[in-house]
């Protein structure tokens, strides 16, 4: 989906938004989302090939209410970076499970 009505995104400009998606991706859980994003790293070794990307989560760890969680982003031939998430504590935040999968 475009940022702007009519300009197509860059490779970059996609890479950046789903890079966002990493924190709620890495800190949810059965309890659902009970950490709020902070701040997001992206680290690219290339620019995305293609209109689609992929998150996977690889970590999440927390203590005190402080909490970082990592995501690899990938596109159609593989990994392209990762994505590191900040957060902090926000008990009771539950999204309707159909906007999360």
């Amino acid at each position: 989906m475009p940022l702007v009505a009519g300009v197509e995104l860059t490779p970059f400009a996609r890479a950046s938004m789903a890079g966002d998606m990493a924190s709620s991706l890495t800190h949810f859980g059965p309890d659902g989302l009970p950490f709020i994003n902070a701040d997001y790293t992206l680290t690219l070794s290339r620019l995305p090939d293609g209109p689609y990307l992929g998150l996977a989560s690889l970590t999440h760890s927390s203590h005190a209410g402080v909490a970082t969680g990592t995501a690899v982003v990938v596109d159609q031939t593989g990994p392209i970076g990762t994505a590191t998430a900040t957060a902090l504590a926000n008990p009771g935040f539950d999204p309707p499970r159909g906007l999360v999968s």
